[in-house]
């Protein structure tokens, strides 16, 4: 419903100013009310059927870069503590991390995207099954 309301919103200035021309060209040319109101209607009813194809581009877009990688699991590839950066690898790729939360992460051992800042990831460790 987010969407449509916003869609809605960006349709509207066109409609207002398609209604200024139309009554400034029925004025000019003596058109008849019905015209006006038909040609204004279609205008209108023609975006209501492309809402469909075009919701998409009114949607919120996907979240880029390291936002994407919240929540997902990860391996440290060397030790974390709290004051010291260190590197983890989440999807394939290593990334720059600091410590969420924990007091302490050995290399090898995985790890959960909490948040991301920049390139740095905030990440804390995964309670293995034991």
């Amino acid at each position: 419903m987010k969407v449509f309301t916003r869609y809605l919103l960006y349709q509207l200035p066109g409609w207002v100013f398609l209604l200024s021309v139309l009554i400034l060209v029925a004025r000019w040319w003596h058109w008849p009310g019905w015209l006006i109101s038909v040609l204004f209607l279609a205008y209108v009813v023609k975006d209501f059927i492309l809402y469909p194809f075009l919701k998409r581009a009114y949607e919120g877009a996907e979240p880029a870069g390291s936002e994407r990688l919240i929540g997902e699991l990860g391996v440290s590839v060397e030790p974390l503590s709290h004051g010291r950066e260190g590197y983890v690898r989440v999807l394939g790729e290593l990334w720059r991390a600091r410590l969420h939360g924990a007091r302490q992460i050995e290399a090898g051992q995985k790890v959960r995207v909490r948040a991301s800042s920049g390139m740095l990831l905030e990440v804390e460790p995964v309670a293995t099954d034991t």
